[in-house]
């Protein structure tokens, strides 16, 4: 159960930040999972933001994203800067199951 919700937590965080800051018009995201762990990758094309510039003071959302998956053994990686969007990588590992893959588009209207 620790492990559902943090990842339901991560990926609704990650969803609201491109939702709040992005101003994308566009997010994939892809879901894959093996044996042995889960990875939801969330890409969208909007502003992106450096990193380095990010006050943990004011918010903290990201470090808290990481928090909860290092609470599990997972991480999260993000890749972006100005201009170009931004992609999370939220890698958490599982007990056990079947290798799939989903890839979801959302384009917004």
């Amino acid at each position: 159960m620790d492990l559902q919700r943090a990842v339901f937590f991560v990926f609704q965080e990650a969803l609201s930040n491109v939702e709040k800051h992005s101003h994308a018009s566009l997010v994939d995201i892809l879901l894959e999972w093996e044996a042995d762990q889960l990875e939801i990758t969330v890409i969208d094309n909007g502003s992106g933001f450096d990193i380095e510039k990010v006050s943990t003071r004011k918010h903290f959302g990201l470090e808290i994203m990481r928090e909860r998956m290092m609470g599990i053994g997972g991480s999260v990686q993000i890749v972006s800067s100005e201009s170009t969007g931004t992609v999370i990588k939220i890698l958490a590992p599982l007990p056990g199951g079947k290798k799939q893959e989903r890839n979801i588009h959302y384009e917004s209207r």
